[in-house]
């Protein structure tokens, strides 16, 4: 049975199968035109389009070398050595380094994940995009990509969205 949503009326449909029932079976393209409008639901300066297609590229910041050491020099004391510091200045600026390069170490005395949240906010385009329609879906692309590069206490903690949202939640 033919549905009425069909473009042609069922009469043409029926004609063409009985003319040329090989052209019916054949597998059809289909085209998508890009579209020049740039979508409308905003929220906090990210839309929606943003949102769903947010790549690596959109929570990396380039960030220039004394910018990344003032945000360190706090927090030196976090980080296991100093290639795991480089590591970082190369993840911010958009180098591939390796997976897990970026070793941190936190205990609950002195240091706590608060702190690694305070650094990678500032280094990252973490709240820009963290406030969006789709929030759940962005959020934890955000959460995976830091997670792929960043091992704490050698992987026996890692980030999760609710460290950032009750960091977010501090901010005036």
């Amino acid at each position: 049975m033919f549905e009425i949503k069909t473009p042609r009326s069922i009469f043409k449909i029926v004609k063409d199968c009985f003319e040329n029932p090989k052209e019916i079976f054949k597998q059809r393209e289909v085209v998508f035109e890009e579209s020049n409008v740039i979508g409308s639901i905003n929220q906090n300066g990210v839309n929606f389009k943003d949102a769903v297609n947010l790549t690596n590229g959109d929570i990396i910041k380039q960030i220039h070398q004394r910018e990344f050491d003032l945000v360190i020099e706090k927090y030196i004391n976090i980080f296991r050595d100093s290639s795991s510091i480089e590591n970082l200045y190369k993840l911010c600026n958009g180098m591939e380094i390796k997976e897990g390069s970026i070793s941190i170490k936190i205990d609950n005395k002195r240091n706590s994940k608060q702190n690694i949240i305070e650094i990678l906010t500032a280094l990252f385009n973490i709240q820009k995009n963290w406030n969006s329609q789709i929030k759940d879906k962005t959020n934890t692309k955000i959460i995976d990509f830091l997670n792929k590069y960043i091992t704490i206490n050698d992987g026996d903690k890692i980030l999760h969205i609710n460290d950032f949202t009750r960091f977010f939640e501090k901010l005036p």
